[in-house]
């Protein structure tokens, strides 16, 4: 309690702190300082075409590429950050750790014929109470730095799933299947798409994205997040 509250105190004189670590931004740091992004356990996919994200896209689905930026775990402070994200309208931090995911790929040959990002899309119900798609804040990260045009409203959800925080890996590949519909295949044809989330456990999720588009048209697929939960081995 005394911590929460001494927190809140400094939230008052210093209004700009880190959302990761809570000390005073300096200079032109945005929402994350820049210790924080230098030692963010960052898993280096973007130089790795076989890294572990890959291989468990390959097991489930058809991709070209796949990165994240960081290990996601637990107990580091990063966990806050994604919470922020996701569960308390912090839209700017998404937008901010898009843009660190964005430089790793405009630099990574692997990435370097991408035409379009792709948010994973949420169900119009789940949007309209969060307001927002957290996705779509850390592709228009990624965009601010590549100049890569976002798709919004081409992949959509067609029905509603309940959360898969909890749940085994064959309940959340069962939770999410044919949950996704294509709107216009001939926006994706011919084109090098990236579908874009915010933490990957098992995959399932954006694997369905990844099955839903490849069935509607003939493009190339690649998927990339900010988190990716990987076993010690894969790290």
């Amino acid at each position: 309690m005394f911590a929460k509250i001494w927190k809140g105190l400094v939230r008052l004189v210093f209004p700009d702190l880190c959302d990761a670590c809570d000390t005073p931004l300096v200079g032109n740091e945005r929402c994350i300082c820049l210790y924080c992004i230098y030692h963010m356990p960052h898993t280096r996919h973007w130089n790795d075409p076989e890294n572990a994200l890959e291989q468990l896209f390959r097991e489930k689905a058809s991709v070209e590429q796949a990165a994240s930026l960081f290990y996601f775990r637990m107990e580091d402070v990063y966990r806050t950050v994604i919470h922020q994200l996701k569960y308390k309208g912090n839209r700017q931090v998404g937008v901010r750790l898009g843009e660190e995911l964005g430089y790793r790929l405009r630099d990574s040959p692997q990435f370097g014929d991408v035409d379009l990002l792709v948010p994973v899309p949420l169900h119009p119900r789940k949007e309209k109470m969060r307001g927002y798609n957290q996705s779509l804040c850390i592709a228009q990260g990624i965009a601010e730095v590549t100049k890569l045009p976002v798709s919004v409203g081409n992949l959509v959800r067609i029905r509603y799933t309940e959360t898969q925080t909890r749940k085994s890996h064959l309940e959340r590949q069962e939770n999410v299947k044919n949950v996704f519909a294509v709107r216009d295949a001939g926006a994706f044809e011919g084109k090098h798409i990236v579908i874009v989330d915010d933490v990957i456990t098992t995959g399932a999720t954006t694997a369905s994205c990844v099955v839903t588009v490849a069935a509607a048209c003939r493009c190339r697929i690649s998927v990339v997040s900010l988190g990716f939960v990987a076993s010690k081995r894969n790290r």
